[in-house]
């Protein structure tokens, strides 16, 4: 029995293809949508959990709960931190001035 596993496992792995080592393409930033209004962002927020969405989207959700949209963990106004997107020409790169709301 422990036989006829080790053979499965071993057939099981030599099917598998193995991850190719391929850096993965930066996001373009004009792509990037508020998961709220599905809109680009406007005046952009993270939730201390790291989730960004609009300055406005953000503060209405909490007003309704206050918990985060994206993952459910607990959320407050007091938490959010504006943070600044490049321009796509720029790159993506993600700025965060710590300026608490």
């Amino acid at each position: 029995m422990q036989d006829e596993n080790a053979t499965k496992l071993l057939e099981v792995k030599e099917k598998t293809p193995e991850p190719e080592n391929e850096t993965p393409e930066p996001l373009n930033v004009c792509c990037l949508k508020c998961p709220l209004c599905m809109g680009p962002f406007t005046e952009e927020m993270t939730t201390r959990c790291g989730h960004i969405f609009c300055k406005i989207c953000i503060k209405v959700a909490l007003r309704a709960q206050r918990i985060c949209p994206t993952c459910g963990k607990k959320a407050t106004p007091r938490g959010l931190v504006r943070v600044f997107l490049e321009s796509p020409a720029e790159g993506m790169t993600l700025i965060c001035n710590l300026v608490y709301y």
